[in-house]
């Protein structure tokens, strides 16, 4: 009878314990990544929620700002200002959509797939990117408004 080659059950029990630490690592990999987009996710939420909740004031801000200027140059009742209005209620809408619209809830994080909260997490990323270009415009309204109302002293104190 041949004798036992313990040196081939050693490599074959190595192998299974290789395979067994790898199937592991493997898991908890997955679940690494999984917490990691909740996690990107539940901020980007976060943050794109709180944008969303202060882009109307922004907004009517920005409104005021822009018809007291008008006001004050005499545009008031320009076609320029009319566009603005129908700009203004537009973009008002358009937050109002997307908040009553919105892709994710933060209570449904926990029973997603990797997949869907990478999914969810491009289009917050993609909503967040509409809300920062709204946000940016009209804080470019207000600076310029404020730009125009200073100009518009800087000319009056002037000695004629």
């Amino acid at each position: 009878m041949p004798e036992p080659n313990f040196i081939s059950y050693i490599g074959i029990a190595t192998g299974l314990a290789g395979t067994l630490l790898g199937i592991a690592n493997w898991r908890r990999l997955s679940a690494y990544k999984s917490l990691d987009l909740r996690l990107q996710l539940r901020l980007a939420v976060i943050e794109l929620e709180e944008r969303l909740n202060g882009l109307p004031g922004q907004i009517e801000r920005a409104n005021k700002s822009r018809m007291a200027n008008a006001a004050a140059a005499g545009n008031l009742k320009s076609g320029f200002m009319e566009a603005w209005a129908n700009e203004i209620r537009e973009n008002l809408n358009l937050v109002e959509s997307i908040k009553a619209n919105f892709p994710v809830s933060l209570k449904a994080l926990p029973g997603m797939s990797p997949k869907t909260l990478e999914e969810k997490l491009g289009e917050i990323r993609r909503i967040s990117i509409e809300a920062n270009g709204l946000h940016d415009k009209y804080e470019a309204t207000f600076e310029q408004d404020s730009l125009d109302v200073r100009e518009r002293r800087e000319q009056a104190n002037r000695p004629r």
